[in-house]
């Protein structure tokens, strides 16, 4: 990869094509990589390699689970499932984070929920096109 940035001439993050395939510089690589990951009572912390902190609610990471079923429930496309009362989200906490690779977390959730498997590229998305709360 350095040499294909090298080739190139790419100093900066954006994404360049080199034979058809799309790859990122060393840089943006590492915006996208986490060097802490720890849950505290209502909220996931990512300390990220180029030194941006993330702090993102549990309420908004199971509002954005990105599993096949919760995407369905959010599109509509789901018309069998029974949307969850507030309750359901006042009670929601994290019960395990698991590592899934080198590119992704599993959320483990209280009520068994533990499909979704959330890139640490989604993460880092969620993080900078979120309001802070």
């Amino acid at each position: 990869m350095l040499v294909c940035e090298i080739i190139c001439g790419r100093t900066n993050w954006q994404p360049f094509f080199l034979n058809g395939r799309q790859f990122f510089s060393e840089t943006a690589m590492q915006k996208f990589q986490p060097t802490r990951i720890e849950r505290s009572r209502t909220r996931l912390e990512i300390q990220w390699k180029d030194s941006h902190h993330s702090e993102l609610s549990y309420l908004l990471l199971r509002q954005k689970c990105p599993c096949a079923r919760c995407d369905a429930t959010r599109s509509g496309k789901d018309p069998f499932h029974i949307l969850p009362s507030d309750d359901f989200f006042e009670n929601l906490h994290l019960i395990d984070i698991q590592r899934v690779g080198r590119y992704a977390v599993r959320l483990i959730w209280n009520d068994g929920h533990r499909t979704g498997i959330y890139t640490f590229e989604f993460l880092r998305e969620l993080s900078e096109n979120t309001p802070e709360t």
